[in-house]
């Protein structure tokens, strides 16, 4: 009888430690972050917001920041009109090349892109302003900056919001070309020939993630474009003809809202990070993997858009609901490292935090929240 209880007591232990066994995290932090600029307000602003990863050679990354340091849309007049405050309205998004060591992220370069992030149309974007509330002027070829990828010949190929557009960036931060939706507004500058739909994109939720498997791109839109649906469009774009070649339909999970990013393997599968945008307890958030099937394109010979389809399936491989991980509200860039491996960088605001009350604009306190990047191993 001792010996049955001592082999089930084995055998649940046994059990209880691998359900127990999580995936192994390493954190990196960028302690001490470059300057990108000085406000009046608040004094200095460090680099951050970092949106997008892709692994070079080693340790050696490279990622994008976003459209720059702003805050919550405010109604400063009180007048029903509420404007996006940009602390540093000429800022240029940047290309940020690091080396992860000991612990720590250091900067090695920073390409600046030879735009800024304001939003490009008066009534249909948000309206940009100083930290004061003082109106600015919209920018047609601003960018909201989100993914990047590297195309092997030198190019940065980056996916914003704003359009939701596709662009073109040579090494040295010049934009080449942007790719628009066909419907896209006039006064949006660019090359408009993606699916007309995607112009549809909710506010803040346009293009967020981008991978490359060999002369294909492939684009995800951050949510679905109707709030009812759980449909998210992922657009192939061939790198050789800078043509749409595909649409394709990716399900959420029921708890999550919003894709954090894409990446690839040397095998062609992708991997899409999905989330809700939540921390600690109530943070949801995991990888999934899979595999573009051309007999589930929704594109027609004719160009024209069909959200009516099989969306392509998808197998969970990293549950990253994990503690360190769920500190950090925005998880929005990921890479492939190995089969067992990935890597994931947070957004961190800039560090901006609370820094604005949102019913009267007035500036706070900066909150001290460094970017980080973890490394996630099922081992």
């Amino acid at each position: 009888m001792k010996k049955i209880k001592l082999f089930v007591y084995f055998l649940l232990a046994g059990s209880f430690f691998a359900c127990a066994h999580h995936s192994q995290v390493q954190t990196f932090t960028l302690e001490k972050p470059p300057s990108i600029g000085t406000v009046a307000e608040v004094g200095n602003l460090s680099l951050g917001g970092f949106s997008g990863l892709v692994k070079l050679n080693g340790d050696h990354y490279l990622t994008l920041t976003d459209r720059g340091p702003n805050g919550p849309m405010i109604d400063f007049k009180g007048d029903g009109r509420s404007v996006r405050p940009f602390l540093l309205p000429s800022y240029r998004p940047q290309i940020v090349f690091f080396q992860l060591k000991e612990g720590k992220i250091e900067v090695e370069k920073q390409v600046s892109i030879m735009t800024t992030g304001l939003p490009n149309v008066p009534m249909i974007d948000e309206t940009p302003s100083t930290a004061k509330g003082t109106p600015l002027f919209h920018n047609p070829m601003g960018i909201d900056s989100e993914g990047i990828i590297v195309d092997g010949i030198g190019n940065f190929w980056i996916v914003e919001e704003y359009g939701p557009s596709l662009v073109k960036v040579d090494p040295n931060g010049q934009m080449l070309n942007r790719f628009l939706p066909k419907t896209a507004p006039f006064k949006r500058t660019g090359k408009k020939i993606l699916s007309a739909a995607l112009a549809k994109r909710r506010p803040n939720r346009g293009f967020e993630g981008i991978t490359r498997i060999g002369q294909k791109l492939y684009l995800v839109l951050q949510s679905p474009i109707d709030s009812k649906s759980k449909l998210v469009p992922i657009v192939e774009f061939d790198l050789r003809t800078e043509t749409q070649t595909g649409l394709y339909l990716y399900q959420l999970d029921p708890e999550s809202d919003k894709v954090g990013d894409l990446t690839s393997n040397s095998m062609g599968e992708i991997f899409v990070l999905e989330q809700n945008g939540k921390m600690g307890t109530e943070c949801y958030r995991k990888i999934y993997s899979l595999t573009i099937n051309s007999q589930l394109n929704v594109l027609s010979k004719t160009g024209m858009d069909n959200f009516e389809g099989e969306p392509v399936p998808k197998k969970m491989e990293y549950d990253l609901h994990l503690k360190d991980i769920d500190q950090e509200e925005k998880i929005e860039g990921i890479a492939w490292i190995d089969e067992n491996t990935v890597a994931v960088i947070a957004d961190n605001d800039f560090g901006l935090g609370f820094l604005f009350d949102e019913k009267t604009g007035k500036i706070g306190q900066m909150k001290n929240n460094p970017s980080k990047l973890f490394i996630v191993s099922k081992k």
